[in-house]
């Protein structure tokens, strides 16, 4: 059974691939009258000229994520699902242990008379969903809600949180422990103490979600179809074995009494 799924997929990724050729081959044909609207292999990764993504250990990209030049990764960062990290010159810098959340954009902005400014994001920040960067500075323990625009020149000191759906403008800069919020975002209060100890709980969660999701997006597709079968087959014993063979695995080892000769 192993050997007919494995043989349906190789046959489905050549079809595709045979597919990909024929509408290339077909635009090249029409020439300049075709309409064209080629087919896209998605990339999580791709280099603008000679500038391409860098990154180090424990990395997560989504597979449908987009880190396109020169972007770099430090060690146990994520980018979540559907997201955008575009720097065509100056860089997008991303320290360890820094979450970037789903259908986030971030870009750097590039004028034609200058080279523009990189975007730099520190150690252990979290930014929401949703959210939009351009050629911002964001510090060390900082959390973006979902949804917040940050325009250009923008910095964000440690330690501080960014209320969801805010729009910090131009040149807005935010002080340590500080909460800021609205549209155009102004200074709020103070973050209390139990605000900022509960930063360390929300980076915990973002590495386990991390951690899960890289195993899960790198399994093959043998291990999805070997796991749904054994779901398959749990879900068919009767709850009293599942019971005992849960016993049987967390008891302690019982050593048998001597028997005298």
């Amino acid at each position: 059974m192993q050997g007919i799924r494995r043989a349906l997929y190789m046959m489905g990724q050549m079809i595709r691939e045979t597919g990909q050729s024929m509408d290339h081959l077909g635009m090249r044909v029409q020439g300049g009258y075709s309409y064209r609207e080629p087919l896209s292999r998605h990339r999580q990764l791709m280099n603008v000229g000679i500038k391409k993504p860098v990154f180090e250990n424990n990395v997560f990209i989504a597979p449908n994520a987009s880190v396109i030049g020169n972007v770099q990764l430090g060690e146990n960062c994520s980018v979540g699902y559907g997201a955008v990290l575009r720097a065509d010159a100056v860089p997008i810098v991303i320290v360890g242990d820094s979450h970037i959340g789903d259908g986030v954009v971030i870009h750097c902005t590039r004028n034609p008379e200058e080279r523009g400014n990189p975007t730099f994001i520190g150690k252990q920040v979290v930014i929401g969903p949703c959210c939009s960067i351009y050629s911002c500075t964001i510090y060390d323990n900082v959390y973006v809600g979902w949804g917040t625009l940050l325009e250009e020149d923008c910095v964000v000191s440690t330690r501080s949180v960014i209320v969801s759906g805010s729009r910090l403008v131009k040149g807005t800069s935010v002080a340590s422990e500080e909460l800021w919020g609205g549209n155009p975002a102004t200074y709020i209060r103070k973050l209390t103490s139990e605000e900022l100890n509960s930063f360390d709980q929300l980076l915990k969660e973002q590495r386990q979600l991390a951690e899960l999701h890289a195993k899960i997006c790198g399994k093959t597709p043998d291990q999805v179809e070997s796991e749904k079968h054994m779901a398959t087959v749990r879900s068919r014993l009767a709850l009293d074995y599942l019971e005992y063979m849960r016993e049987m695995d967390t008891s302690k080892q019982v050593s048998l009494p001597k028997v005298n000769s």
